[in-house]
C-alpha cells in the first residue's frame, strides 16, 4: 500500500511542475525577447548616432552634396540606399550659429522593429531612434 501512495505523489508532483513550468515559461520568453530588444536597439541607436556623424562628415567637406550624405548615412546603417527603406529618414539643413559661422545639422531618425511588439501585437511595435550631428562648414574651393 505504501509503494502505491508513493507512486501517485510522483505522479501529483510531476503534474504540477509541469504546470509550473506552463504558468513560468511565457513570462521567461517575454524576458528573454525583452533583454533581444534592449540589446538590439542599444546597437541600432549606436549605428543612428555614427549615420548622422558620417553624414555630417561629408557635409562640412560639400555642403551642397546632400545625396552623398544620405547614401553615406545609409551605408553606417547597413542599409543600401536610404530610399530603399521606409523606416530611415535623413533631414539635413544649413544653419547660422551665433559665432556666424555656418553649419551642417544632421539628424537621423530610424524606425526600429521590436520582438517584443510581434511577440504582444503592441500598436506599431516598434520605436523611433533619433539623433542628430552638427559641425562647422567649411566649404573648399
Amino acid at each position: 500500500m505504501r509503494a502505491s501512495s508513493t507512486r501517485t505523489d510522483n505522479r501529483r508532483e510531476r503534474g504540477a511542475n509541469l504546470v509550473e513550468f506552463a504558468l513560468v515559461l511565457p513570462l521567461l520568453v517575454l524576458m528573454l525577447a525583452g533583454i533581444a530588444d534592449l540589446g538590439r536597439a542599444f546597437s541600432a541607436y549606436i549605428r543612428v548616432t555614427n549615420a548622422a556623424r558620417e553624414a555630417a562628415r561629408i557635409g562640412v567637406r560639400n555642403s551642397a552634396a546632400t545625396e552623398d550624405m544620405e547614401i553615406a548615412a545609409a551605408r553606417e546603417l547597413g542599409l543600401r540606399l536610404p530610399e530603399d527603406d521606409e523606416a530611415l529618414e535623413i533631414f539635413i539643413e544649413k544653419v547660422t550659429g551665433d559665432d556666424g559661422r555656418e553649419r551642417i545639422v544632421v539628424t537621423v531618425e530610424y524606425y526600429f522593429p521590436l520582438i517584443l511588439g510581434g511577440l504582444l501585437n503592441l500598436p506599431g511595435g516598434a520605436i523611433t531612434l533619433r539623433n542628430e550631428a552638427r559641425m562647422p562648414v567649411f566649404e573648399t574651393e
